[in-house]
């Protein structure tokens, strides 16, 4: 286990829509001094073939800092690699994907601590309900919640003390809407296209 010193990193913090690379390469240079002082040759992430799909600057920082991608050179997807890992028994096959929270925050909003202590509060609330795949947006004082349509029936039927909760977090309004792996990542490719 290594402590990464991202959130010292005025780059990282203004959370422009590069941060993931500013994170990664605080990761894969940190990686590297390890690698180096336990004679390990290779420094490898789990990038998939779906993770080329989507807007993903930390694939940048890999590539600067020489990092082998293994899943990606097998031509694996993720659903590929729930095979694999279902096939070997290994308990996290069914795990939902999980970016960091720093992912919550609209890009030029701030990350701070305490909005990632905010993040992550209220998604282990909503996970107690027994929903799997979810974001809680992080909007200034609203709170987007994404869930899959199977899971708004949940949210509806405890809506009130969600919001209650929500609010005790620090958020004065919630709203609720459907779950989409990189939503916030939209704008960028929108704006690329245009």
């Amino acid at each position: 286990m290594i402590n990464t010193e991202e959130t010292n990193n005025e780059n990282y913090l203004k959370n422009p829509n590069n941060r993931c690379y500013h994170c990664k390469s605080e990761l894969y240079t940190k990686l590297k001094i390890v690698s180096a002082q336990l004679g390990i040759k290779n420094v490898i992430n789990g990038t998939n073939l779906d993770d080329l799909g989507d807007y993903r600057p930390g694939l940048q920082a890999a590539d600067e800092n020489m990092v082998i991608s293994p899943l990606k050179e097998a031509k694996f997807t993720k659903q590929d690699v729930r095979e694999l890992a279902k096939h070997l028994e290994l308990e996290a096959w069914g795990k939902p994907s999980s970016p960091c929270l720093s992912s919550r925050v609209p890009y030029g909003q701030e990350i701070t601590m305490k909005k990632l202590a905010m993040i992550e509060q209220a998604e282990n609330f909503l996970k107690d309900f027994g929903i799997r795949e979810l974001r809680v947006r992080h909007f200034g004082s609203m709170a987007g919640i994404e869930v899959k349509e199977d899971d708004k029936l949940i949210v509806d039927e405890n809506f009130n003390s969600i919001q209650k909760k929500f609010n005790e977090i620090g958020f004065n309004e919630v709203i609720v809407s459907n779950f989409k792996s990189g939503n916030l990542n939209l704008v960028i490719n929108v704006r690329a296209e245009n």
